[in-house]
């Protein structure tokens, strides 16, 4: 009884001596060494108010040394229930910890070894405890009482922090998260809830829930589910180093069902149908660089009420382009910083036409590409001779040598050929051009004389496409450049409108008499302002503000 009366005595005289510790604002979790340099910071706490065994504190700041894997944090309306169950082993139990508010952020501004202490006034660290327990408030008996905190659980209300690296931003808000410490890995478990993530050149992110643990000076992303807009969902698990010289990460993800409809703009919504899934991850490469890479395609994808598909189907003489199903789409990216690198982008609507080919943008937009386009030879078979001469003429290459054309490193790439059954012609993107999508496509069926295919399939009057088709015929016979002509009426440079009035100039400048008949009527303007082939069906390309309708 005497032995059981003096632990009594001694625990209550320790629970006191704890308070006077722990008010001295200094302690220090109880984790690995690789762990605790990973904490490694210079902090300080607001004045504790204590009510019975447990703590309240309205904050705690703190910034970390070149050790730590953050540079700032801060704890807003900290709460815990201080325990004696572990005196016996040497620590102080706190089974435990809410905190309200947790804001950090992981960039470059870190404390370095040569920082002035003097600028916060709680420093968290092994080298510091040792100091507490030989000057903190406790005597005598600051000798006697263990010099180490044990936090069992801390139950974050709302998590919010930003990493700033390499020039880009990853920002998280409003999780809801518990942590607690694992014993196999000296580190830490987090489990979590609700929330956004947004990063840059990356689209939000919803939350879910995700699961994830420290341990080694390295990060465990087990399990992370998240959503993109209603339909997207997105699971991503992978591992990163937490600081270091050399900081390295990999996180593989799978998008699934995502609905276009969610992120087309509402004039596109209904033209251009589909489902995106893919797969992609995030890496960093030797020289620390991130590489985000991966697969999209599309199911179910289809482009209808469009006007230039119907213009298609009245010059190739079909009702099949009205609703343009898509049999394959897939697209293989890779970027790096403001690089995005469009490696293999392949569109197929089988026995109709197929594109296949690749491109690269940055932040200033489109840098160069290249793409071999392929339609079947069904399609235009009832089209006028004369007409289907050009158009054999622009779409003369079989598909080995236009793919070799496009993808000169296919094999070291593992690039497969596109579908066989088509006729091919290559053409470039020409980033200078005010249709840099098309500039080249409609060069080749210029310089083929098919003038009058163009007009035809911006949706002019029949009368003024026989007038392009007779500019088109004399400027062969007297060997004038038409694509200069038309270049100097601004045609590709300053707009994409092939109009009357270009057509009548073009007609002056060849001597044409009577190029439009007296009492003809004005030839409609474009049908859709600033329409261009592959611009209308290529989602990709950048949208441009429309025109006014001439009269």
């Amino acid at each position: 009884m005497v032995g059981l009366v003096g632990l009594a005595v001694l625990g209550f005289i320790g629970y006191l001596v704890l308070r006077s510790y722990l008010h001295s604002d200094k302690f220090r979790m109880l984790v690995s060494d690789e762990t605790s340099k990973a904490l490694d910071a210079q902090g300080e706490f607001e004045e504790f108010d204590w009510q019975g065994k447990s703590m309240y504190t309205r904050s705690f700041a703190a910034q970390g040394t070149e050790a730590a894997f953050f540079s700032r944090l801060k704890a807003h309306e900290i709460r815990a229930r201080v325990g004696l169950g572990g005196v016996g082993r040497g620590v102080w139990e706190i089974p435990s910890v809410q905190i309200n508010k947790f804001d950090f952020v992981i960039s470059d501004d870190r404390l370095g070894p040569d920082s002035d202490s003097s600028a916060v006034d709680t420093p968290v660290g092994d080298g510091d405890v040792e100091e507490a327990s030989s000057s903190g408030g406790g005597g005598f008996f600051s000798g006697l009482i263990p010099s180490e905190v044990e936090i069992q659980e801390v139950d974050l209300q709302e998590v919010n922090f930003n990493v700033l690296t390499e020039g880009r931003l990853i920002e998280a808000r409003g999780i809801k998260a518990k942590m607690a410490p694992t014993s196999a890995m000296s580190g830490f478990s987090v489990g979590g809830r609700g929330g956004t993530l947004r990063a840059t050149g990356f689209p939000d992110f919803t939350i879910d829930d995700f699961t994830l643990r420290t341990g080694q000076d390295r990060l465990y992303l087990d399990h992370a589910a998240m959503r993109y807009h209603k339909s997207g969902k997105v699971q991503v698990s992978g591992d990163a180093s937490l600081g270091g010289e050399t900081p390295d990460m990999l996180f593989n993800g799978v998008l699934s069902g995502l609905d276009l409809a969610d992120v087309l703009p509402a004039d596109w919504v209904k033209k251009f149908k589909g489902i995106v899934n893919g797969g992609f991850r995030v890496a960093t490469r030797a020289d620390g660089q991130v590489v985000t890479s991966g697969t999209l395609n599309l199911r179910s994808g289809s482009l209808e009420a469009m006007p230039v598909l119907k213009r298609i189907d009245t010059f190739a003489g079909t009702t099949r382009f009205r609703k343009l199903n898509f049999t394959n789409v897939e697209v293989e990216f890779e970027q790096v910083g403001g690089e995005l690198d469009m490696g293999e982008i392949l569109f197929e609507s089988a026995g109709l036409g197929c594109l296949k080919g690749k491109m690269r943008r940055n932040e200033d937009g489109l840098r160069d590409g290249i793409f071999m386009l392929g339609i079947s030879p069904d399609t235009i078979k009832y089209i006028p001779i004369g007409r289907k001469q050009v158009v054999e003429q622009v779409f003369n290459m079989d598909r080995r040598s236009a793919f070799t054309e496009v993808f000169p490193n296919a094999e070291s790439d593992d690039i497969a050929l596109p579908p066989d059954g088509y006729r091919w012609l290559v053409a470039r993107l020409d980033p200078e051009s005010a249709d840099p999508y098309t500039a080249d496509l409609r060069r080749q069926f210029i310089e083929a004389g098919g003038l009058a295919i163009w007009a035809e399939l911006q949706g002019m009057s029949e009368r003024a496409v026989q007038a392009a088709g007779e500019i088109a015929k004399v400027a062969g016979d007297q060997g004038v450049d038409l694509i200069s002509m038309l270049a100097e009426e601004g045609l590709g440079v300053d707009t994409l409108i092939l109009s009357e009035d270009m057509i009548e100039k073009m007609g002056e400048s060849l001597k044409i008499e009577d190029l439009f008949n007296e009492g003809t009527a004005i030839p409609k303007s474009i049908i859709d302002s600033g329409f261009d082939v592959i611009n209308d069906l290529n989602p990709l390309a950048p949208k441009r503000e429309r025109l006014p309708i001439e009269p």
